[in-house]
């Protein structure tokens, strides 16, 4: 993504999430999926909080939308890339791995 672009994209996504959040609540599935977009945002810029973020996501959808959940697994998937692009493979494999087994 270009980088002017990236950070254009990366605005309207955050105020899409503070929207989401601040009317549907944080645990909302639709603000989870804000979130899910930020998250993805993030990872194609080489945002430095990638991983942070995507291990926050993934924990807060498994504790309030539970395991199973589509938007759960989609959190751990994305983890997993987040993890391997970081430069931590074997953990980015083993999310990935546990993530396609919960489906």
């Amino acid at each position: 993504m270009e980088n002017g672009r990236a950070a254009e994209a990366l605005k309207v996504i955050a105020a899409v999430l503070a929207d989401r959040t601040r009317v549907l609540g944080p645990y909302h599935p639709d603000t989870f999926a804000a979130r899910q977009g930020l998250a993805n945002t993030y990872l194609m810029t080489n945002y430095p909080e990638t991983v942070r973020f995507h291990e926050q996501l993934a924990a807060d959808a498994g504790q309030h939308l539970g395991a199973d959940d589509v938007r759960t697994l989609m959190a751990r998937f994305s983890l997993g890339i987040a993890l391997t692009y970081a430069g931590r493979p074997d953990e980015g494999i083993r999310e990935l791995e546990a993530a396609e087994s919960a489906a």
